[in-house]
């Protein structure tokens, strides 16, 4: 599986305002992918096999969907800021919460991660619930942010600084430190020890969790970039024309 996204538009504060798709991971090792699309007549979250055919559309309504690293649960927000849901790979949703959105699983699939606020702006929070109890759910970082990505490997999460910069905490809020001061849209390698993010020149970048050994892999303009489970490429959505680009992590076959 992989994960990208397919933008109409960039603006120029950072936020991309027209989405068309979205790409997440799924458990499943069919290698199946999940998306989104808000074209008119075909708004919701789909799936499809790896190389985009065999297209299911699962919803009429969201975006930001990722699947379980256990369950076939798939879950996603609505639109900017009004609710966590979760569908089934063959249906079945359930509404969450009534707020929030960009949902991203804990390693044991027990805990979601997902940001708050509105469409673009310093009001934005990072926020964690248990999955069986939304009642749960609790702001966490102190940073404006948005777009969290939980670890593989543990109970760290990145996440996309709306005033700039990439931001890492734990779990249960302690130990939120700014990580990169450029870059954005941070995801972690499947063995964790590395981030693709998008860099100061709006390219696809990969580096340590240190942030050293920072490197371009795209020419192209691209976002919300993840990793294949193989950790061997990287799918990005392309930021300027649309599409979905995968490329290697050397930076070839882009």
């Amino acid at each position: 599986t992989d994960m990208g996204t397919w933008i109409e538009g960039h603006a120029s504060d950072g936020e991309v305002e027209d989405y068309e798709v979205l790409i997440e991971e799924e458990a499943s090792a069919s290698g199946r992918l999940i998306f989104h699309k808000t074209d008119p007549g075909q708004l919701g979250i789909y799936v499809s096999k790896g190389d985009g055919t065999d297209e299911v559309q699962l919803t009429d309504h969201g975006w930001y969907g990722e699947g379980s690293p256990i369950t076939e649960k798939i879950a996603f927000g609505e639109f900017y800021n009004d609710g966590i849901w979760t569908v089934g790979r063959f249906g079945g949703q359930e509404q969450l919460t009534n707020f929030g959105n960009g949902p991203t699983w804990s390693q044991n699939a027990d805990q979601i991660a997902f940001f708050d606020g509105t469409e673009v702006g310093a009001d934005r929070r990072i926020y964690v619930m248990d999955a069986d109890d939304p009642s749960t759910a609790s702001q966490i970082s102190n940073t404006p942010g948005s777009f969290p990505k939980w670890s593989t490997v543990d109970d760290l999460i990145l996440f996309h600084g709306e005033g700039g910069g990439i931001y890492q905490i734990n779990s249960d809020g302690s130990g939120e430190i700014l990580i990169s001061a450029s870059g954005s849209y941070p995801t972690w390698s499947p063995d964790g020890s590395q981030i693709a993010y998008t860099g100061s020149d709006g390219c696809i970048w990969i580096m340590d969790t240190d942030a050293t050994n920072q490197t371009q892999l795209s020419t192209e303009l691209g976002l919300l970039a993840d990793w294949r489970p193989n950790g061997e490429q990287i799918a990005f959505e392309l930021a300027a024309t649309g599409g979905i680009w995968v490329i290697d992590i050397d930076g070839s076959n882009e």
